[in-house]
C-alpha cells in the first residue's frame, strides 16, 4: 500500500462511525466523540503501509466499544466473527 491519502481516513472513520451506529447501537453524536478520543486517530497517518487498515472498520468499532471492559472480547461469538451483514457488504467493496 502506498502513501494513504486523507479522504482514505475520513472514509474509513465514517465506516467505523457507521459500525458503531449499527451495531454499537450508539447515536452518530457518541460514535463520533468515541473516536475522537480514541487513539485510532494517531495510529500513523500519512505513513505507508498504515496499522489502521489492516483491520475492517467493523473490527475497530468492536475494540472502542470493547477492549476496555474486556482485552478478549474478539473470542466473544455475539462480537466476533463480524455479523453477515457486514461481511457481505464490506467484503463487495
Amino acid at each position: 500500500m502506498g502513501k494513504i491519502e486523507q479522504k482514505d481516513y475520513h472514509l474509513f472513520f465514517e465506516e467505523i462511525s457507521l459500525c458503531l451506529i449499527k451495531y454499537g447501537n450508539l447515536d452518530p453524536i457518541s460514535a463520533r466523540k468515541i473516536i475522537e478520543n480514541s487513539t485510532l486517530l494517531n495510529l500513523g497517518e500519512n505513513h505507508e503501509d498504515n496499522l489502521l487498515f489492516h483491520e475492517s472498520p467493523y473490527y475497530w468499532a468492536m475494540f472502542l466499544l470493547n477492549d476496555n471492559l474486556d482485552h478478549y472480547w474478539y473470542k466473544n461469538p455475539l462480537l466476533w466473527p463480524p455479523p453477515d451483514d457486514y461481511q457481505e457488504t464490506w467484503l463487495t467493496k
